[in-house]
This record gives structure tokens, C-alpha cells and sequence, in this order.
């Protein structure tokens, strides 16, 4: 078990970027602390600071990475962009969760685990909601 709380960028801030802050801030600060967080549009990133006011905001996401040490940085970006940050977010030596649909195909996904293993990180599909009350009765029906 580590004794420094989890140092957390966001990827993405939109409503399930921003539910993952509203989340890690729940956790409280001896379990994580969001670090930076980061998006395109300055809207989202105004909404995001009002949850995280002492994470740094920022609209590039290559400079977010640059930017600081992180444990884990979570993508909630859309789909079509989930390839390239969460091979960067590895390449800068970050374990990842990623939000679904993982990839947009196969081939993307065996790049991004295939760096995963080359370079000892882990990465983690956003299945969060599949215990749901709601997702469960669709399972079960």
C-alpha cells in the first residue's frame, strides 16, 4: 500500500471527466489529489477548477504531461482520441484509465496494451457503471 496519496490528471472534462473529480475529491486527500486537469474548451475547464480549484487547469494535454508527476492520469476524452493520449500519458511513464469504448478497433488496442507491457504500465478500461442497479437488470433480462 503506498503512503502518498495518488496523483491524478484528467484528461477530458466533460460530464464523466468532471465525475471522476467530484469522485476523487469524495476520496479525499489522503487517497488522491488531482494534480492538473486538462481540456479544449474553456468552459469545461472553468466548471472543472470550480471542483478541483487547486489543480491546475490546462488545454494541452502534452504540456499537462510535462507538466508534472502523476501516478494515474484518466482519459475521458472522446473516442477518436483515446489512442494518442493514452499512448503519450505511458510514454511519460503513467499507469491509465481510460475511459470506454477503450479503442476505436483491435489494432489500436493491441498498440496501447502492447506499450503498456513494454513499458510496466497499467492500463484500465472505464467499466464503472456495470454494477449499476440499472446495468445489472439489463444483464440479467
Amino acid at each position: 500500500m503506498k503512503d502518498q496519496p495518488i496523483r491524478v490528471g484528467v484528461i477530458g472534462c466533460g460530464a464523466q471527466g468532471q465525475n471522476h473529480l467530484r469522485i476523487i475529491m469524495e476520496l479525499g486527500a489522503e487517497v488522491g489529489v488531482v494534480r492538473a486537469f486538462c481540456d479544449l474548451s474553456p468552459d469545461r475547464l472553468r466548471n472543472a477548477k470550480r471542483l478541483g480549484p487547486r489543480a491546475r487547469a490546462m488545454d494541452d494535454f502534452e504540456k499537462m504531461l510535462a507538466s508534472d508527476s502523476f501516478d494515474l492520469v484518466i482519459v475521458t476524452t472522446m473516442p477518436d482520441t483515446h489512442a494518442r493520449i493514452t499512448l503519450a500519458a505511458l510514454e511519460s511513464g503513467v499507469d491509465v484509465l481510460c475511459e470506454k469504448p477503450f479503442m476505436r478497433n483491435i489494432e489500436e488496442a493491441r498498440v496501447v496494451l502492447n506499450a503498456a507491457e513494454q513499458l510496466g504500465c497499467q492500463v484500465q478500461l472505464g467499466t464503472n457503471m456495470r454494477y449499476m442497479p440499472t446495468s445489472r437488470y439489463l444483464l440479467i433480462t
